[in-house]
């Protein structure tokens, strides 16, 4: 197992099922076209608040303009939809991946790997946060501890020290179970253990193949920005903070008009720019599952979910 062969295993995945893509380009677009439309008055409103607190600021005003009732509300439905969406598209490759031979359905369902990816989803999180919480109160007993035996400028560099040993234990513990969405499907069972047993020895390899994934998507999209709206680009790279957000401003103003021409080719590329990163990257992620876990587990006896194989 190498980086190239599992980020190759997400090229090939693009570069094998054309047609699978493309369907799945399509449906991202769509996607993205009706949240448009539902949220071109949220939109509308942004950019009414962004113009009128630039306009408190010029005047001395410093309270915030306020947001108006349910925002949270809709937006934390839409954010639910779009993980939602996210779970299935993830397990649509994993399937594409593991079982080439075409599907008809372009390998999209909605049933129980979905129902189980967001149950691992879930948990990890819960988990994540119980971490981070226990790590913070670590670091800053260490600092208390510090502060009181070595004085203040030994504090600081303790607990800078333990903060980045918290940010590198964080890193680890991602990259070690980050094949355990892959293998619930795969393995037709949540697998949480088992994703970090398979991965043991493997770190510096996974994390080297997420490391040229991001500077892949990170490149892709800057590529995209500059052939869909340059001046944002620009402005971003002007490191200006009221040219940019002049830019974003005039972005959210473009997507509040309706589906002009530019608006429907930056549509239309971003879906498919999306689509072939996200492809890619949960490609890769499937392959390397496969690689260290196999895909002939399905149709074992089903185990704990926490009982490595």
């Amino acid at each position: 197992m190498s980086v190239t062969s599992i980020i190759g295993g997400g090229v090939r995945l693009v570069r094998t099922q054309p047609k699978t893509v493309v369907i799945w380009a399509a449906l991202y677009g769509v996607v993205m076209a009706v949240g448009m439309v539902v949220m071109r008055p949220m939109t509308a409103t942004m950019l009414a608040l962004q113009q009128q607190a630039a306009a408190d600021a010029a005047a001395g005003v410093t309270s915030a303009p306020a947001i108006p009732p349910g925002w949270f509300g809709i937006l934390f439905l839409f954010e639910l939809l779009f993980c939602v969406l996210a779970v299935i598209a993830f397990a649509a490759v994993v399937r594409a991946v593991s079982n080439p031979t075409g599907d008809r359905f372009a390998y999209l369902r909605l049933g129980m790997d979905e129902l189980r990816l967001i149950g691992l989803g879930v948990m990890l999180v819960i988990a994540a946060f119980i971490a981070e919480t226990i790590g913070i109160l670590a670091v800053a007993l260490v600092g208390v501890i510090a502060g009181t035996i070595m004085g203040q400028a030994a504090t600081i560099v303790v607990i800078t020290i333990a903060g980045l040993a918290l940010l590198c234990g964080a890193i680890y513990a991602q990259v070690r179970l980050s094949l355990s969405g892959a293998l619930t499907v795969l393995r037709g069972k949540i697998v949480i253990r088992d994703a970090w047993h398979i991965t043991r020895g493997h770190f510096w390899t996974l994390f080297g193949v997420f490391t040229l994934l991001t500077a892949i998507f990170v490149v892709m999209t800057v590529v995209l920005i500059a052939l869909t709206n340059p001046q944002l680009l620009a402005a971003y790279a002007s490191l200006d903070q009221q040219a940019t957000i002049a830019a974003a401003q005039q972005q959210i103003a473009r997507q509040g008009a309706g589906f002009t021409l530019g608006m429907i080719v930056q549509l239309v590329m971003g879906a498919i720019v999306g689509t072939v990163a996200g492809a890619i990257g949960c490609g890769a992620i499937a392959t390397a599952a496969i690689q260290l876990g196999g895909t002939d587990m399905r149709h074992e006896e089903a185990g704990s979910a926490w009982t490595p194989r």
